[in-house]
């Protein structure tokens, strides 16, 4: 568990209560989509960090995924806690860059 990365575990098959790690982002550059079909999928894709290319202010993909979970709850959870991480990371952001120029934090 990590506040600013996105940590994909695959559960390790001969080891229970172990897993792999498959992939990691950065959360800010993270994007989550409902699939219009099927309730239970959620489209996650991340971004190359800003600034790895040089010049460049596109947004490519480094990794797209289709998650599908076992009821659409699970699917909306997952959406949301992936939403209200960004949002909370933007948030600590933002009051770091307030604290160093002294100013007001009001960014919650």
């Amino acid at each position: 568990v990590d506040m600013l990365r996105l940590i994909l575990v695959e559960p390790d098959t001969s080891k229970l209560g172990w897993g792999v790690v498959r992939f990691v982002s950065l959360l800010q550059c993270t994007t989550t989509q409902a699939d219009k079909e099927d309730p239970r999928v959620l489209h996650v894709t991340a971004y190359a960090e800003p600034g790895s290319i040089r010049g460049s202010d596109v947004r490519i993909p480094q990794w797209t995924g289709k998650l599908v979970f076992d009821d659409h709850i699970r699917c909306l959870a997952a959406r949301q806690y992936l939403d209200k991480g960004r949002a909370e990371l933007r948030a600590l952001k933002l009051r770091n860059i307030a604290a160093i120029l002294n100013m007001p934090s009001s960014f919650d």
